[in-house]
């Protein structure tokens, strides 16, 4: 699966999901993530990954940074987490999209470290780097959710 670091998650279903984040469950009631990312294998990998982390949060899983847009306007998230780099609009377009109307905390993952600096001065609330560490998505999940 392109863009997953197997030698620090090493998560292979949704049982080895649950079993890593058995302790470190979010409790979200009522909350709504919207997950942005193109490549369908690691889409579904995140999307597994945030049930667990945060099991009450309905979660929206788009391919790019305009479906969400309409996502966003047909029902907001507290949270969105968006790959960096996709098609039609990028998630560097979508932040800043998104920052026109709204203050929901923006997550951006990229392999391309470089990029960071520039989601920062674009408003982004964090960044994280691929290969992704599961660890560091829950982190940054439990920190971004409203309480």
């Amino acid at each position: 699966m392109h863009g997953i670091d197997h030698k620090h998650t090493s998560i292979s279903s949704d049982m080895l999901i649950n079993q890593r984040f058995n302790n470190h469950l979010w409790s979200s009631t009522d909350m709504r993530i919207l997950l942005v990312e193109d490549e369908p294998d690691v889409r579904d990998y995140l999307r597994r990954a945030l049930r667990h982390i945060a099991p009450e949060a309905e979660i929206e899983a788009v391919a790019d940074g305009s479906l969400a847009l309409d996502a966003f306007a047909r029902k907001p998230a507290d949270l969105v987490i968006s790959d960096f780099h996709m098609p039609h609009l990028d998630g560097l377009k979508l932040l800043q999209a998104l920052r026109d109307d709204s203050n929901v905390p923006v997550l951006i993952i990229s392999a391309d470290r470089s990029v960071e600096h520039r989601v920062r001065d674009a408003g982004g609330s964090g960044f994280i780097s691929k290969p992704l560490a599961l660890n560091e998505l829950r982190a940054a999940v439990h920190a971004l959710l409203p309480k």
